[in-house]
């Protein structure tokens, strides 16, 4: 009994190390096009306008000062009932959006939709008795996660591009809609120090010139004893947002742009101390236990 009940420590022990490691390596963020707007079970981030739809979610993301991957929450817009309005772009940052789609076979067969209008039903045409089912689970679970979103929620997003608009997937040769595709953007919950630093962590553009070489002031301080100092840098303030005229985007399906595989996120700065800890009082706890057994059992 003794025996079985050290070998269920043990188990749960494993479990418990798996599931801290697989919570480390952050949440999939579920992104799967830049910029576009006519997609079903997709997840979109748009730099320029937001043109997701009414039955879209909508959150605004404002870059945190000091750091290269993490953002705020500054609006959201939710898909409720389909009342759902396109929101602004923070400067520097990006709007994410998503929304659920339809299994359009199933509603095609339950309709006995043919393609040719017969049924009276606004998708009984050619294009949507041909269209896929774009409810996948990484947009169930997406869908999930955003619901416990809140403006201030700020978080460490791994696998964005907003240079390049490379789409975040090892599968670039699947639609994302299709099993077996793979998302490897991912997010976690910013702490303050698992982001990577920005290069210029005092704002403003980073320059390459050495300070030296900064051309010195033509008369001299001694000239002005009294002249008065410098102001202090202000922080920069902080981005407004506002509610954009309502969308008028198209909500239908449209095949996705083709994506490349996008490069491996980084590794968290100084974030996973706290894993080795666990993992280290982990294995010792193990290795005691199996000491005692073993103690245990020469006695007999």
């Amino acid at each position: 009994m003794k025996k079985l009940l050290t070998v269920a420590v043990i188990v749960a022990m494993l479990f418990t190390l798996a599931s801290v490691s697989a919570s480390a390596e952050g949440t999939t963020f579920w992104l799967t096009q830049y910029d576009q707007s006519d997609v079903e079970g997709a997840g979109v981030v748009f730099t320029e306008t937001d043109a997701a739809g009414q039955w879209w979610h909508h959150f605004a993301f404002a870059p945190i000062k000091g750091t290269k991957d993490a953002y705020e929450i500054v609006a959201i817009s939710n898909a409720s009932q389909g009342t759902a309005e396109p929101i602004a772009i923070p400067e520097g940052g990006f709007v994410y959006a998503c929304n659920m789609g339809n299994n359009w076979p199933q509603l095609v067969a339950d309709n006995n939709v043919k393609g040719d209008g017969a049924t009276g039903l606004w998708y009984d045409d050619p294009q949507h008795v041909n269209a896929p089912n774009y409810i996948s689970e990484g947009i169930n679970n997406m869908w999930g996660e955003v619901a416990a979103w809140s403006i201030g929620s700020q978080f460490v997003i791994r696998g964005l591009d907003l240079e390049n608009f490379t789409v975040p997937t090892s599968t670039p040769d699947k639609q994302w809609y299709e099993p077996g595709y793979v998302c490897t953007a991912t997010f976690e919950v910013y702490d303050g120090s698992n982001a990577t630093p920005a290069d210029n962590p005092a704002g403003g553009e980073s320059k390459d010139e050495p300070e030296d070489s900064k051309p010195e002031d033509s008369k001299p301080e001694e000239s002005k004893p009294e002249e008065s100092k410098p102001e202090e840098s202000k922080p920069a303030e902080e981005s407004k947002t506002v509610i954009a005229p309502e969308s008028t985007a198209d909500d239908g399906s449209a095949a996705a742009r083709t994506s490349e595989p996008a490069s491996s996120a980084p590794a968290s700065s100084g974030s996973n101390t706290w894993l080795w800890i666990v993992i280290a009082c982990a294995a010792v706890a193990v290795i005691a236990v199996a000491g005692a057994l073993i103690a245990k059992k020469k006695k007999k």
